[in-house]
């Protein structure tokens, strides 16, 4: 059985779903014992600039801003974290990021299911910067459907 998989298993014995399931994997995935998981995501990335949000996302931005992120990363921009339930875009921190405009991007995560935080994030730097996204990454993919953006380390609906 893989980390992912043994996380996976825990958090729904504790919870068979909905946001107590996300909120509890989402924690899991941040324990410093789980950071191998988060540098694997990271060094299958193919762009140099990354985006990322929440808390999670501040883990990866708090590494690069340490240095300790993989060589393939050179640009992060963090989104703050609730976009699931609301579609505010408040703040926004970058690291090492000389420029925005025309740029394309990888959004990592934790986990995806709806897309909401994805598309708030979408559309806000399509709109405002015309980047575009190539890839969404990221550990955990919940979602009912496929959607060939996605690139994960664990689909739960097979």
């Amino acid at each position: 059985m893989t980390t992912i998989e043994k996380i996976v298993t825990e958090c729904l014995e504790k919870h068979e779903g909905g946001a107590e399931y996300f909120d509890l994997l989402d924690s899991k995935f941040r324990e410093t014992k789980n950071q191998d998981l988060v540098n694997n995501l990271l060094e299958n990335v193919q762009t140099k600039l990354i985006v990322v949000t929440g808390e999670f996302g501040k883990v990866i931005l708090e590494n690069h801003l340490a240095g300790n992120s993989p060589d393939n990363i050179e640009e992060v921009i963090w989104v703050n974290g609730g976009l699931r339930k609301s579609d505010k875009i408040i703040k926004t921190i970058t690291s090492g990021v000389t420029s925005l405009r025309y740029r394309k991007y990888t959004f990592v995560d934790d986990s995806y299911y709806s897309g909401n935080t994805f598309n708030t994030i979408k559309k806000h730097l399509f709109y405002n910067y015309d980047m575009n996204c190539d890839i969404i990454q990221v550990l955990y993919d919940g979602s009912l459907e496929i959607d060939n953006k996605v690139v994960s380390f664990y689909r739960y609906h097979k």
